[in-house]
């Protein structure tokens, strides 16, 4: 915290080789990296902010080296979010993994956010210390792409009213608009 700034950054860097469970079965090396910076300023009770969030993709999922993502890094199927509750755009809900992962890509964009680059600009105001509205913009592509596919993911416009119930307990309702 900066007076009126607030800003959190966090970044990763994973390089070694994992040994293999299987008899017969290559090792696999792993050099995977990212990045996550969130920066706000608030003024009174509005706020604007950015963030930005690179995750590496794997550049040959055919070979048996590991240099996509976080996630491509640890064993599918285990919670393994780096940044713990992130949930930057809709587009990282479950429901959208089916959609990012038919657009070609080497590998898939899901809510641990492997193979991306995010770019995010949002504002909000809390008209009372109960009820925040908020508006958040985003951009994403992807970090590395099969041959003849686009890297673009896809832009979003978020809309999003959370009413604070009790201390942890609030009620989200919000829109969402992806292209």
């Amino acid at each position: 915290k900066f007076g009126p700034v607030d800003l959190e950054a966090e970044a990763y860097w994973m390089k070694g080789q994992r040994a293999s469970d299987v008899a017969g079965t290559a090792d696999v090396d792993i050099n995977t990296k990212g990045l996550y910076v969130n920066g706000k300023f608030n003024m009174g009770p509005a706020y604007v902010g950015g963030i930005f969030i690179y995750a590496s993709g794997d550049k040959d999922p055919a070979d048996n080296d590991i240099d996509g993502g976080y996630k491509s890094t640890l064993v599918y199927g285990v919670d393994t979010d780096i940044w713990g509750d992130i949930s930057p755009a809709i587009m990282f809900a479950d429901d959208y993994h089916d959609y990012l992962a038919t657009k070609g890509n080497a590998t898939t964009v899901s809510k641990t956010m492997d193979n991306l680059f995010l770019y995010q600009l949002y504002g909000g105001v809390a008209v009372t210390k109960k009820l925040d509205l908020n508006a958040k913009l985003s951009y994403m592509k992807a970090d590395q792409v099969a041959a003849n596919y686009d890297d673009s993911l896809g832009t979003e416009l978020d809309v999003k009213a959370t009413y604070k119930i009790y201390d942890k307990l609030s009620y989200n309702v919000g829109a969402a608009y992806l292209w």
